[in-house]
């Protein structure tokens, strides 16, 4: 009996098992694909709040334009309109150096480092060269430091004009 009886539970174990391979083949492919739309459901939360969010900002931004205040204030800004009987200045270049961490002290530009007479189309062209490397070699450009620790010859910054060691602060 003893060799009927394990004959017997070898095929139970062996329909058994078979049973469970089955049920495995039919049970994971919908598991999984139940498993992916949770997934892509829990991604599609998330963009709909960070959408949300984006609509809300943009709501306040045109709730901002019902205010005339920051209407006249985007309106300077952006196309730079002045009031009657105001003046207004453009500085040229000086969104170029905004972006620009600063070197040193402030500077301006040195008029004793002309290279001497030259014509005017060479004056010309040396202004556009200065303009165009203001913004992105300060170092290289025509300037003196307004402090005036490290010009080798100190001049004055308003005529340019050398000043001697001993008058300097």
């Amino acid at each position: 009996m003893p060799g009927a009886f394990a004959r017997r539970s070898t095929r139970r174990l062996a329909m058994l098992g078979g049973v469970f391979v089955l049920l495995a083949v039919m049970l994971v492919p919908p598991l999984r694909a139940y498993l992916v739309q949770q997934q892509e459901y829990r991604d599609l939360q998330t963009s709909v709040a960070q959408q949300q969010a984006t609509v809300a900002e943009l709501a306040k931004r045109k709730a901002q334009w019902n205010d005339p205040a920051y209407v006249e204030q985007q309106s300077r800004r952006r196309l730079r309109y002045v009031r009657p009987g105001e003046t207004a200045y453009v500085v040229v270049g000086a969104d170029s150096l905004r972006d620009h961490r600063p070197h040193g002290s402030l500077s301006v530009l040195d008029p004793t480092r002309s290279t001497g007479p030259q014509a005017w189309y060479a004056k010309v062209w040396e202004s556009i060269h200065t303009g165009d490397t203001m913004g992105t070699d300060p170092e290289g450009a025509p300037v003196s430091r307004l402090d005036g620790d490290t010009a080798e010859h100190p001049s004055d910054v308003t005529t340019g004009a050398p000043v001697a060691p001993s008058t300097l602060p």
